[in-house]
């Protein structure tokens, strides 16, 4: 059931790619469509990075930008973003600004506009957004980095049960 709605999805995609052949060759040029280690890896940090952020309703735009800049796999990048989804939407935002909060109420003391609406408004943003930051960065990042190792570790894996298998028998 999952592999037909898989396949589907990508057919769909593939579909649509043919009738826009100057965005796939974007995609293809910057290596957003490529299913190698390091492109797979950039692609599943920029989707933990969007995922962990308040994008809602642009994060598509900011997985193609972040995809396209840092040359990450576009696929694998939205899979993962989808870390925030309906479901986990709501407890992760509470989360990110409890933190933001509890670690930044002390510097905003301040207040930027003349109403108290607008003061507590942009106060209650940025404590989310800085507290989803804390989270984002560090999880992006070990999102890159254990699965680079981890491709690596298998691609070598892989590369060696082929090498076993191709020898001359004696």
């Amino acid at each position: 059931m999952l592999r037909d709605t898989l396949n589907s999805s990508r057919q769909r995609f593939q579909r649509w790619l043919h009738h826009h052949p100057r965005i796939k060759r974007m995609l293809v040029r910057n290596g957003c469509l490529k299913f190698k280690v390091q492109p797979v890896a950039r692609g599943i940090g920029i989707g933990l990075f969007v995922g962990l952020t308040p994008t809602v309703g642009a994060q598509t735009l900011l997985l193609v930008t972040g995809c396209l800049v840092l040359r990450g796999n576009l696929l694998t990048a939205y899979a993962t973003s989808w870390i925030s989804n309906p479901f986990t939407m709501m407890p992760l935002y509470w989360f990110f600004h409890t933190l933001g909060r509890t670690l930044f109420a002390s510097f905003f003391q301040f207040d930027l506009f003349a109403s108290e609406l607008l003061d507590a408004a942009w106060r209650e943003t940025l404590y989310l957004v800085l507290g989803s930051l804390l989270i984002a960065i560090p999880a992006s990042l070990a999102g890159y980095i254990i699965s680079s190792f981890m491709g690596s570790y298998f691609a070598q894996h892989l590369q060696q049960r082929k090498r076993k298998k191709l020898k001359p028998m004696p």
